[in-house]
């Protein structure tokens, strides 16, 4: 009986020992947060019409866009990357950051996709909680319009990835 009694209080003592509380952990963003995300968009030609458009696929191919901080973690430049090397309005590239202004910027980035091209930057932006996905959660929308070095001019829009199951 005193055995048992003994392991009752010792179990009754860890759980009391255990029950601590610990505040929650710190998350830590980017130099460039919220600038830096993974995007999903679509891409349109000058004209609107939707990259990869097919007539049972009106609204065109689904491109994952993302933006990321480089070696340097500086809070003024931001890698860019989007698409394959096999898709026309692919780029890779190095670009500015402003994150006051919410913008990105650059003229004639070498597209790390297909060496000795580039693409500028004509308007690019990040719009804070400006749109709804298709599971009907607000998130973070992109806009951006750039020329190839082909002088095709492309324009992205979409919204921050969040996990969520789309609806549509």
């Amino acid at each position: 009986m005193k055995k048992f009694r003994n392991i009752i209080l010792s179990l009754f003592i860890t759980a009391l020992i255990s029950c601590e509380t610990y505040p929650d952990q710190e998350v830590e963003h980017s130099p460039i947060w919220p600038m830096a995300g993974e995007w999903l968009t679509y891409a349109y030609t000058q004209d609107g019409t939707p990259f990869g458009a097919t007539t049972a696929n009106q609204r065109g191919t689904r491109l994952t866009l993302r933006t990321y901080n480089t070696a340097a973690n500086s809070s003024d430049q931001a890698w860019i990357r989007m698409g394959t090397n096999t898709q026309a309005p692919a780029i890779w590239g190095k670009i500015s950051v402003n994150v006051n202004e919410k913008t990105f910027a650059g003229r004639d980035i070498p597209n790390d996709l297909f060496p000795g091209k580039t693409f500028s930057l004509n308007e690019a932006k990040v719009l804070l909680q400006a749109t709804t996905t298709p599971s009907g959660a607000v998130a973070d929308s992109i806009y951006i319009n750039y020329i190839a070095s082909d002088g095709i001019t492309y324009t992205l829009r979409g919204h921050r990835r969040t996990a969520w199951t789309p609806t549509e």
